[in-house]
């Protein structure tokens, strides 16, 4: 549903098919200051990565404003949560 409501969305961007260095390079992107007077290349959009490392979770989380967690199903465990919350990043999502 993620992707059929939001997929051609100019917000929404899936990088989970790109390849470790252009995943890289997005979060390097991110991680550059913008001007506050609103000059920089900065996108605010939804950036989708999926499963990923743990070094690539670090560094997504320090570029992040909120982590995402669109599941519907009880999880075993919120691991995703706690790894966002740890960092200080909020957590959307499902009550469950």
């Amino acid at each position: 549903m993620l992707f059929e409501t939001f997929g051609t969305s100019p917000f929404f961007e899936d990088c989970s098919k790109y390849t470790e260095e252009e995943k890289f390079e997005i979060v390097d992107m991110l991680s550059v200051p913008v001007p506050l007077d609103g000059t920089g290349t900065y996108e605010k959009k939804i950036y989708f990565f999926g499963w990923q490392s743990q070094e690539m979770i670090r560094n997504v989380l320090k570029v992040s404003h909120f982590s995402l967690m669109p599941s519907r199903f009880l999880e075993t465990f919120g691991l995703s949560a706690l790894e966002s919350l740890s960092e200080g990043i909020p957590v959307i999502g499902f009550r469950k």
